[in-house]
This record gives structure tokens, sequence and C-alpha cells, in this order.
């Protein structure tokens, strides 16, 4: 679905081992690829691969505020 051929983030590596929270300063892609199906507007689906990739990054990485 994504490729990438160079991905380079910049996070405080003791911010992590401390209280195990990563929090990104910057992210670089290069050569970066996403590969989507084109479905007809009267499609139903909510479950295409895409949609469920960022439910499952929002559920993750989300706070309930």
């Amino acid at each position: 679905m994504i490729t990438v051929g160079t991905l380079s983030v910049n996070f405080a590596l003791f911010s992590l081992l401390k209280d195990n929270q990563i929090n990104i300063d910057a992210a670089k892609l290069d050569r970066a690829e996403v590969s989507l199906s084109k479905i007809a507007e009267d499609d139903t689906s909510r479950n295409l691969n895409i949609n469920v990739f960022i439910k499952k990054i929002n559920e993750k990485f989300t706070s309930g505020g």
C-alpha cells in the first residue's frame, strides 16, 4: 500500500526511554509511493485498506481528548 525508499525520523531517544512517549520532531520521506484503488461512487465499502490503516493509526496514537 505504501512504499518508501528512505525514511528519516528525528526524535529524542531519551524521552522514549524515560516516559515511553514518541514525539517526532521531523520526518523526511524519499521516493514514497502510495498505491490506491479507485472504487465506484455507489460502493458502500468502508473497509478499504487505506481507511483501515488510518483508523488503526488513529486508535493507537490519539488520546481520548
